[in-house]
Parts: structure tokens; sequence; C-alpha cells
């Protein structure tokens, strides 16, 4: 990824963020899950572009899909879970 490419991306997910921002956890988590079981359901299309790209064994880089979709999973089930916990600052006045 080249710097205008990394500029993109950065102005994306700036944009992107008020209306992230704005959903409750139920709602992330619902479109983590989303994001994952997409990724599931394409893994052999997604595997196949990897293999293409990067020149790696078709098993191989489906393995690697459904590692990464296995985060996003742990993620949105994460998003159950609203602890409320405050982390103190370094300061007691902050």
């Amino acid at each position: 990824m080249g710097a205008a490419e990394t500029r993109r991306a950065i102005e994306a997910a700036d944009k992107a963020l008020p209306a992230w921002r704005a959903l409750t956890a139920k709602e992330r988590g619902a479109k983590l899950r989303r994001w994952f079981e997409l990724m599931i359901e394409n893994q052999d299309d997604l595997g196949r572009l990897m293999t293409l790209e990067q020149g790696k064994p078709l098993a191989e880089a489906k393995g690697e899909i459904a590692y990464a979709a296995s985060f996003i999973e742990w993620f949105s089930e994460e998003a159950k879970r609203v602890y409320g916990d405050v982390i103190p600052g370094h300061q007691p006045d902050k």
C-alpha cells in the first residue's frame, strides 16, 4: 500500500467514525458478526485471491482467512460484554 492509498484509508476511517461511534455495543457486535460470516462464506474466493496475489498454497490461504475471521468473531462476542469499567488516569485530577 502506497502513501495515497494509506491516506485514503485514513480519510475513510475518519469519515466512518461518527456513525460507528453512534452505534450501540449490540449493533457493533452484530456488524462484526456479519463481517465474520461474510469472510467464512467467501473463504474460497478470498483464498483464491490470496493464492493469486501471494503464490501461497490454496489450503494455507484458506486457513489464514479462517484464522483472521476468528479474531473478528471473538471481538463480535466481546461487544456483548459492556462492563462499564473506567481506567483511572495517571494524574488524580484527570
